[in-house]
């Protein structure tokens, strides 16, 4: 058997079919700086290894036209806007158009919520929403939803929802409170 039938056999191997497409999300601010960063696996054994990674990412990157990279063995799809960078990682074998579709989901969840205009500083300003973004659409590196308009419906819904929960709780105190007013009372 050839040496290049053995490394096309060991990447049939490596499950290309696997619902686990997804490595990392980063997000980086115009000097490499993490804004956010998910990763899932385990092909990131600690914060060290992951801020090198961003990093050499980066410096690789932020001065380049395309938008797909193989770097360090994980294909590497990215976008820019202003100074903020958007990367989505994913394995060597990894499909580009999906790891694009995420990518592009997110960047438009993005560009929709800051109404097509954000920088680095909005990032971390509304930075409980971009992490329910990603959680939205990826968790434990599945692709759950790409769509901008029903990722913005998910994290929009959530803020009512716990509004309604806390109202609930209020009047179900206020009733408490009357009920124990009235025993004591009589």
């Amino acid at each position: 058997i050839s040496a290049e039938y053995m490394g096309i056999l060991s990447l049939v191997l490596m499950d290309p079919l696997s619902l686990y497409s997804v490595k990392a999300v980063l997000v980086l601010n115009g000097e490499g700086s993490r804004l956010v960063a998910r990763y899932y696996g385990t092909d990131f054994a600690d914060e060290a290894a992951q801020r090198t990674f961003e990093s050499s990412l980066f410096a690789k990157t932020h001065r380049m036209a395309l938008d797909v990279i193989l770097f360090e063995g994980f294909t590497c799809v990215y976008r820019s806007f202003g100074d903020v960078f958007f990367y989505v990682v994913g394995a060597s074998f990894e499909n580009e158009l999906v790891l694009v579709s995420v990518l592009d989901g997110l960047y438009d969840s993005v560009c929709q919520w800051f109404k097509e205009s954000f920088d680095a500083l909005a990032i971390l300003e509304n930075l409980a929403i971009v992490l329910l973004l990603v959680d939205e659409m990826i968790d434990h590196g599945v692709i759950l939803e790409t769509s901008p308009e029903i990722l913005l419906q998910r994290v929009q819904l959530e803020p009512q929802t716990s509004k309604k929960i806390a109202k609930a709780a209020s009047s179900m105190m206020d009733k408490g409170l009357n009920v124990v007013k009235r025993a004591l009372l009589t």
